[in-house]
Protein backbone atom coordinates (compact mmCIF):
# COMPACT_ATOMS: atom_id res chain seq x y z
CA UNK A 1 0.00 0.00 0.00
CA UNK A 2 1.65 3.27 -1.12
CA UNK A 3 2.52 5.71 1.63
CA UNK A 4 1.78 8.23 3.03
CA UNK A 5 -1.69 7.06 4.02
CA UNK A 6 -4.26 9.70 5.01
CA UNK A 7 -7.44 8.73 6.88
CA UNK A 8 -10.64 10.69 6.25
CA UNK A 9 -13.68 10.19 8.47
CA UNK A 10 -17.05 11.85 8.92
CA UNK A 11 -19.24 11.70 12.02
CA UNK A 12 -19.05 8.19 13.53
CA UNK A 13 -16.40 7.33 10.95
CA UNK A 14 -14.02 9.60 12.86
CA UNK A 15 -14.18 7.25 15.83
CA UNK A 16 -13.15 4.27 13.71
CA UNK A 17 -10.07 5.84 12.14
CA UNK A 18 -8.91 7.49 15.38
CA UNK A 19 -9.18 4.22 17.29
CA UNK A 20 -7.23 2.48 14.52
CA UNK A 21 -4.54 5.15 14.67
CA UNK A 22 -4.21 4.74 18.43
CA UNK A 23 -3.63 1.01 17.90
CA UNK A 24 -1.18 1.59 15.02
CA UNK A 25 0.38 5.03 15.59
CA UNK A 26 2.43 5.13 12.35
CA UNK A 27 -0.17 3.64 10.03
CA UNK A 28 -1.57 7.06 9.07
CA UNK A 29 0.60 10.09 8.46
CA UNK A 30 -2.36 12.48 8.68
CA UNK A 31 -6.10 12.50 9.31
CA UNK A 32 -9.01 14.67 8.17
CA UNK A 33 -11.92 14.47 10.62
CA UNK A 34 -15.34 15.90 9.77
CA UNK A 35 -17.72 16.60 12.65
CA UNK A 36 -18.80 14.15 15.42
CA UNK A 37 -21.39 11.35 15.93
CA UNK A 38 -25.10 11.98 15.45
CA UNK A 39 -28.09 9.72 14.90
CA UNK A 40 -31.73 9.80 13.80
CA UNK A 41 -34.51 7.37 14.71
CA UNK A 42 -37.34 8.86 12.67
CA UNK A 43 -36.27 8.09 9.14
CA UNK A 44 -38.08 6.46 6.25
CA UNK A 45 -36.36 3.36 4.89
CA UNK A 46 -38.54 2.02 2.03
CA UNK A 47 -40.11 3.42 -1.17
CA UNK A 48 -42.21 1.91 -3.99
CA UNK A 49 -39.52 2.65 -6.59
CA UNK A 50 -36.16 4.35 -7.06
CA UNK A 51 -37.69 7.38 -8.85
CA UNK A 52 -40.22 7.72 -6.02
CA UNK A 53 -37.42 7.56 -3.47
CA UNK A 54 -35.44 10.18 -5.39
CA UNK A 55 -38.37 12.59 -5.49
CA UNK A 56 -39.19 11.98 -1.83
CA UNK A 57 -35.63 12.62 -0.71
CA UNK A 58 -35.31 15.73 -2.89
CA UNK A 59 -38.16 17.37 -0.98
CA UNK A 60 -36.35 17.10 2.35
CA UNK A 61 -34.23 20.12 3.40
CA UNK A 62 -31.66 17.68 4.80
CA UNK A 63 -30.86 16.41 1.29
CA UNK A 64 -31.53 19.69 -0.53
CA UNK A 65 -28.39 21.10 1.07
CA UNK A 66 -26.22 18.31 -0.37
CA UNK A 67 -24.04 18.76 -3.42
CA UNK A 68 -25.97 17.27 -6.37
CA UNK A 69 -23.10 14.86 -7.11
CA UNK A 70 -23.21 13.49 -3.59
CA UNK A 71 -26.99 13.12 -3.76
CA UNK A 72 -26.70 11.19 -7.04
CA UNK A 73 -24.20 8.81 -5.45
CA UNK A 74 -26.48 8.32 -2.45
CA UNK A 75 -29.43 7.42 -4.69
CA UNK A 76 -27.18 5.00 -6.59
CA UNK A 77 -25.47 3.29 -3.66
CA UNK A 78 -27.48 4.22 -0.56
CA UNK A 79 -30.60 2.48 -1.87
CA UNK A 80 -30.96 -1.17 -2.86
CA UNK A 81 -33.57 -2.90 -5.01
CA UNK A 82 -35.99 -5.19 -3.19
CA UNK A 83 -36.47 -8.02 -5.66
CA UNK A 84 -38.66 -11.07 -5.75
CA UNK A 85 -38.71 -13.25 -8.86
CA UNK A 86 -42.25 -12.17 -9.68
CA UNK A 87 -41.25 -8.49 -9.49
CA UNK A 88 -38.62 -8.65 -12.24
CA UNK A 89 -40.44 -7.63 -15.41
CA UNK A 90 -37.43 -6.61 -17.52
CA UNK A 91 -36.78 -9.30 -20.13
CA UNK A 92 -33.09 -9.28 -19.15
CA UNK A 93 -33.91 -9.83 -15.48
CA UNK A 94 -32.91 -6.30 -14.43
CA UNK A 95 -34.78 -4.06 -11.99
CA UNK A 96 -37.21 -1.63 -13.59
CA UNK A 97 -38.59 1.73 -12.50
CA UNK A 98 -41.37 0.13 -10.47
CA UNK A 99 -39.02 -2.07 -8.42
CA UNK A 100 -39.27 -1.17 -4.71
CA UNK A 101 -36.14 0.10 -2.98
CA UNK A 102 -34.90 0.28 0.61
CA UNK A 103 -31.96 1.84 2.37
CA UNK A 104 -28.85 -0.22 1.62
CA UNK A 105 -27.99 -0.20 5.31
CA UNK A 106 -31.11 -1.19 7.29
CA UNK A 107 -32.22 1.50 9.71
CA UNK A 108 -31.78 -0.73 12.74
CA UNK A 109 -28.16 -1.43 11.79
CA UNK A 110 -27.47 2.24 11.13
CA UNK A 111 -28.87 3.24 14.50
CA UNK A 112 -26.96 0.49 16.28
CA UNK A 113 -23.71 1.80 14.82
CA UNK A 114 -24.43 5.29 16.19
CA UNK A 115 -26.08 4.65 19.56
CA UNK A 116 -27.02 2.00 22.09
CA UNK A 117 -30.12 2.56 24.24
CA UNK A 118 -30.09 2.37 28.00
CA UNK A 119 -33.68 3.43 28.68
CA UNK A 120 -34.40 -0.27 29.39
CA UNK A 121 -31.27 -0.72 31.49
CA UNK A 122 -31.61 -3.59 34.00
CA UNK A 123 -30.88 -2.74 37.61
CA UNK A 124 -27.27 -3.29 38.70
CA UNK A 125 -26.28 -5.93 41.19
CA UNK A 126 -26.38 -3.90 44.39
CA UNK A 127 -24.81 -6.79 46.24
CA UNK A 128 -21.42 -6.04 44.68
CA UNK A 129 -21.72 -2.27 45.12
CA UNK A 130 -21.20 -1.54 41.40
CA UNK A 131 -23.44 1.03 39.64
CA UNK A 132 -22.91 -0.71 36.29
CA UNK A 133 -24.79 -3.67 34.93
CA UNK A 134 -21.76 -5.56 33.70
CA UNK A 135 -23.82 -8.24 31.97
CA UNK A 136 -25.82 -6.11 29.53
CA UNK A 137 -24.07 -2.68 29.59
CA UNK A 138 -20.51 -3.22 30.85
CA UNK A 139 -19.18 -0.27 28.84
CA UNK A 140 -21.74 2.32 30.02
CA UNK A 141 -19.98 4.96 32.11
CA UNK A 142 -22.31 5.98 34.99
CA UNK A 143 -20.73 9.45 34.99
CA UNK A 144 -21.51 10.00 31.30
CA UNK A 145 -25.29 9.54 31.45
CA UNK A 146 -27.38 12.25 29.78
CA UNK A 147 -31.05 13.15 29.51
CA UNK A 148 -31.09 11.32 26.16
CA UNK A 149 -30.89 7.60 27.05
CA UNK A 150 -28.44 6.55 24.33
CA UNK A 151 -24.69 6.16 24.24
CA UNK A 152 -21.72 4.82 22.32
CA UNK A 153 -18.82 3.65 24.48
CA UNK A 154 -16.25 4.72 21.89
CA UNK A 155 -17.05 8.39 22.42
CA UNK A 156 -16.27 8.46 26.13
CA UNK A 157 -13.29 6.15 25.63
CA UNK A 158 -11.85 8.20 22.80
CA UNK A 159 -11.66 11.77 24.05
CA UNK A 160 -9.29 11.04 26.96
CA UNK A 161 -6.97 9.40 24.41
CA UNK A 162 -6.88 12.27 21.92
CA UNK A 163 -3.64 13.61 23.49
CA UNK A 164 -1.86 10.42 22.36
CA UNK A 165 -2.85 10.73 18.69
CA UNK A 166 0.30 10.68 16.56
CA UNK A 167 -0.84 11.64 13.02
CA UNK A 168 -1.38 15.24 12.03
CA UNK A 169 -5.07 16.15 12.22
CA UNK A 170 -7.23 18.57 10.27
CA UNK A 171 -10.62 19.08 11.91
CA UNK A 172 -13.35 20.40 9.61
CA UNK A 173 -16.59 21.63 11.18
CA UNK A 174 -19.81 23.15 9.89
CA UNK A 175 -20.66 26.45 11.56
CA UNK A 176 -24.37 25.55 11.74
CA UNK A 177 -23.82 22.12 13.31
CA UNK A 178 -24.99 21.61 16.88
CA UNK A 179 -22.11 19.16 17.20
CA UNK A 180 -19.58 21.95 16.61
CA UNK A 181 -20.13 24.36 19.47
CA UNK A 182 -17.07 26.57 20.09
CA UNK A 183 -16.22 24.95 23.42
CA UNK A 184 -16.35 21.45 21.90
CA UNK A 185 -14.10 22.49 19.02
CA UNK A 186 -11.71 24.15 21.45
CA UNK A 187 -11.42 20.99 23.55
CA UNK A 188 -10.40 18.93 20.53
CA UNK A 189 -7.93 21.49 19.26
CA UNK A 190 -6.41 22.00 22.70
CA UNK A 191 -5.91 18.32 23.59
CA UNK A 192 -5.21 16.43 20.38
CA UNK A 193 -1.67 15.09 20.15
CA UNK A 194 -0.20 16.92 23.15
CA UNK A 195 0.82 13.93 25.29
CA UNK A 196 3.94 11.78 25.18
CA UNK A 197 3.69 9.71 22.01
CA UNK A 198 1.42 12.26 20.33
CA UNK A 199 2.16 14.53 17.39
CA UNK A 200 2.89 17.64 19.46
CA UNK A 201 -0.54 19.12 18.83
CA UNK A 202 -1.51 22.53 17.52
CA UNK A 203 1.56 24.17 19.07
CA UNK A 204 3.75 22.01 16.83
CA UNK A 205 1.67 22.80 13.74
CA UNK A 206 0.28 19.28 13.64
CA UNK A 207 -3.37 20.00 14.50
CA UNK A 208 -5.59 22.59 12.84
CA UNK A 209 -9.30 23.34 12.49
CA UNK A 210 -11.39 24.83 9.72
CA UNK A 211 -14.97 26.02 10.30
CA UNK A 212 -17.02 26.06 7.10
CA UNK A 213 -19.42 28.98 7.39
CA UNK A 214 -23.07 28.32 6.60
CA UNK A 215 -22.84 24.54 6.54
CA UNK A 216 -24.20 21.85 8.85
CA UNK A 217 -23.11 18.51 10.30
CA UNK A 218 -23.29 17.16 6.73
CA UNK A 219 -20.58 19.59 5.59
CA UNK A 220 -18.61 17.09 3.45
CA UNK A 221 -21.80 16.37 1.48
CA UNK A 222 -22.84 20.02 1.20
CA UNK A 223 -19.53 21.79 0.54
CA UNK A 224 -17.66 19.25 -1.59
CA UNK A 225 -15.47 21.69 -3.51
CA UNK A 226 -14.71 23.87 -0.48
CA UNK A 227 -13.76 20.85 1.64
CA UNK A 228 -11.58 19.49 -1.16
CA UNK A 229 -9.70 22.79 -1.35
CA UNK A 230 -9.06 22.85 2.40
CA UNK A 231 -7.89 19.23 2.38
CA UNK A 232 -5.63 19.87 -0.63
CA UNK A 233 -3.92 22.79 1.09
CA UNK A 234 -3.48 20.76 4.26
CA UNK A 235 -2.11 17.73 2.43
CA UNK A 236 0.35 19.83 0.44
CA UNK A 237 2.01 20.82 3.73
CA UNK A 238 1.73 17.31 5.15
CA UNK A 239 3.23 15.78 2.02
CA UNK A 240 6.31 17.96 2.40
CA UNK A 241 6.49 17.06 6.09
CA UNK A 242 6.27 13.34 5.28
CA UNK A 243 9.12 13.56 2.75
CA UNK A 244 11.30 15.39 5.29
CA UNK A 245 10.60 12.77 7.92
CA UNK A 246 11.27 9.89 5.53
CA UNK A 247 14.56 11.46 4.52
CA UNK A 248 15.55 11.88 8.17
CA UNK A 249 14.78 8.23 8.87
CA UNK A 250 16.74 7.18 5.80
CA UNK A 251 19.72 9.27 6.87
CA UNK A 252 19.61 7.55 10.26
CA UNK A 253 19.04 3.96 9.15
CA UNK A 254 19.30 3.72 5.39
CA UNK A 255 23.08 3.93 5.30
CA UNK A 256 23.46 0.92 7.61
CA UNK A 257 23.90 -2.55 6.19
CA UNK A 258 20.90 -4.81 6.81
CA UNK A 259 22.95 -7.00 9.13
CA UNK A 260 23.94 -3.94 11.19
CA UNK A 261 20.28 -2.96 11.53
CA UNK A 262 19.56 -6.36 13.09
CA UNK A 263 22.35 -6.45 15.66
CA UNK A 264 23.24 -4.57 18.85
CA UNK A 265 25.71 -1.82 17.98
CA UNK A 266 28.81 -0.92 19.96
CA UNK A 267 27.15 2.14 21.52
CA UNK A 268 24.67 -0.08 23.33
CA UNK A 269 27.48 -2.10 24.80
CA UNK A 270 29.34 1.06 25.82
CA UNK A 271 26.36 2.30 27.82
CA UNK A 272 25.72 -1.00 29.57
CA UNK A 273 28.67 -1.79 31.81
CA UNK A 274 29.54 -5.44 32.05
CA UNK A 275 29.01 -5.52 35.80
CA UNK A 276 25.42 -4.26 35.48
CA UNK A 277 24.13 -6.77 32.99
CA UNK A 278 20.94 -8.56 33.99
CA UNK A 279 21.20 -12.33 33.80
CA UNK A 280 18.57 -13.87 31.55
CA UNK A 281 16.67 -17.00 32.52
CA UNK A 282 16.12 -17.89 28.86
Amino acid sequence: MPRPIVAIGHSAGCLSVVHLSLMHPRLFHAMVLFEAPIFSVYRREAWPSRPAATESLKRKPFYQAWDRRVFAQFVKYGLRDVLAKSEISDENGRPNETTPVRLTTPLVQELASFARPYHNLPAPDVGVGDPRNRLTHPDLDPEALTSLPFYRPEITELFPRLPYLRPSVLYIFGSESHMSLPELRSDKLRTTGIATGGSGGAAAGRVREVVMQGFSHQVPFEAVDECAEEISRWLACESRRWHREEQALHDRWGTLHVSDQMTIDKDWKAHIRRGHRVKSNL
